[in-house]
């Protein structure tokens, strides 16, 4: 903790140095901003607006390409990830996770044989995900600025370099180029995009997965924005798809991604025929009838639940607990501290004060259900019955 407070206090210290930042047009060609913050949530001065012509949100001006390798060597790891980030366990969950995810998307959309196949990943950070592929038998290769996840991931017998994806040329093209919440971090993702297709042969695939601004929403602290510094860009699914048919890439499969919250996954193609192989309001109708699904399948879990706490009469009142907790939990307080000072007053009446009198006061606290990435979160607030005896 220590360490995380001394890299922030240094790095609200760079903020105030204006060199470090440069003015970036909107990845729409437009600038024309209309400005909606002036902070991130770690209260570092920056300015967030959003484009008046395609809506899209960024952080404008935003860091110069010099500050960004200072700003992901000695920063970003310290105040965006916590400690146990850089270690085996994570490491490992990362690998059976994230990277099992991976593998399985795209072994659902496409006939691939992973032997010797080659992945590149770039800003790999340890290598879990590439540790995933590498087990499968591919021949894996990243890229990283932060020296204690290149440590790490030569540990776990990941080849990684230090430095941009630049630094991958030296291992030839790679059959697929992973992009594991990457573009949200670039300042000119066309450019970068168009630059970075040179590392994938004629017949490789790209894998991107970005997060979305409805992602903020399933933030567990329910920060009303929660915009940060490393994020330049805040997509919808709507603005990102614009990106691709402007990138011509070839959308081959797209997946709705729960592990890091709200986000898309994206298998493209370098698309030889130079026409998109897609129209947006397919993929935004198709979007749609997909996040349908999702919640009958919540609600499918909400009855199944249902149905299992209905077996066990002890907890049967649960599920009234659920319904009216939801409808009034949060102006309860003060509804209660009201009855609470009323009653006080009540007992200094005369007619109040028969020994036989008893007052109940029901405090409404119950158990709260939060649906997130398909695991119900139970926050257990005990029910409480009060009764108060007037002598």
């Amino acid at each position: 903790m220590e360490q995380y407070n001394d890299k922030l206090l240094e790095l609200i210290k760079f903020h105030k140095d204006k060199n470090i930042f440069r003015h970036y047009n909107c990845v729409c060609g437009e600038d024309n901003d209309e400005l909606i913050a002036t902070k991130d949530k770690f209260g570092l001065d920056c300015n967030f607006v959003i484009c008046k012509n395609c809506g899209l949100i960024r952080m404008n001006p935003y860091y110069t390409e010099d500050f960004l390798k200072i700003f992901y060597s000695e920063f970003y790891s310290t105040i965006y990830r916590n400690d146990k980030y850089c270690s085996n366990e994570t490491f490992n969950h990362i690998c059976n996770v994230r990277g099992k995810y991976i593998i399985d998307r795209i072994v659902s959309s496409i006939n691939i044989n992973f032997k010797n196949l080659k992945v590149f990943e770039v800003a790999s950070g340890s290598g879990g995900i590439l540790k995933a592929f590498q087990n499968k038998g591919c021949d894996v290769y990243g890229c990283d600025y932060d020296e204690n996840f290149i440590l790490l991931a030569k540990n776990n017998g990941i080849n990684i370099v230090t430095g941009s994806y630049d630094e991958l040329k030296k291992f030839g093209k790679c059959d697929l180029l992973i992009l594991s919440h990457i573009l949200e971090h670039i300042a000119e993702p066309d450019i970068f995009i168009n630059n970075i297709l040179e590392l994938v042969s004629d017949n490789g695939y790209i894998y991107i997965e970005i997060p979305t601004l409805e992602s903020i929403a399933h933030h567990f602290n329910y920060y009303l924005f929660d915009f940060q510094s490393a994020h330049v860009y805040y997509y919808t699914e709507f603005n990102f798809l614009k990106l691709l048919k402007k990138l011509n890439l070839f959308i081959i499969d797209k997946y709705y991604e729960y592990i890091y919250g709200r986000g898309y996954g994206f298998l493209c193609q370098k698309n030889k025929s130079n026409k998109n192989n897609y129209n947006l309001d397919y993929f935004l109708v198709s979007s749609f009838i997909n996040q349908c699904n999702h919640f009958k399948n919540i609600y499918a879990k909400m009855v199944e639940l249902e149905n299992k706490i209905k077996d066990n009469n002890k907890n049967l009142n649960i599920i009234h607990n659920v319904v009216n907790t939801l409808a009034w939990w949060i102006p309860v307080k003060k509804w209660r501290d009201n009855f609470r000072n009323k009653f006080n007053t009540d007992q200094t009446r005369p007619d109040q004060t028969r020994p036989d009198q008893t007052r109940p006061e029901i405090i409404c606290k119950r158990n709260i259900y939060v649906f997130f990435n398909n695991i119900i979160i139970i926050n257990k607030l005990q029910p409480m019955l009060q009764y108060y005896i007037a002598a």
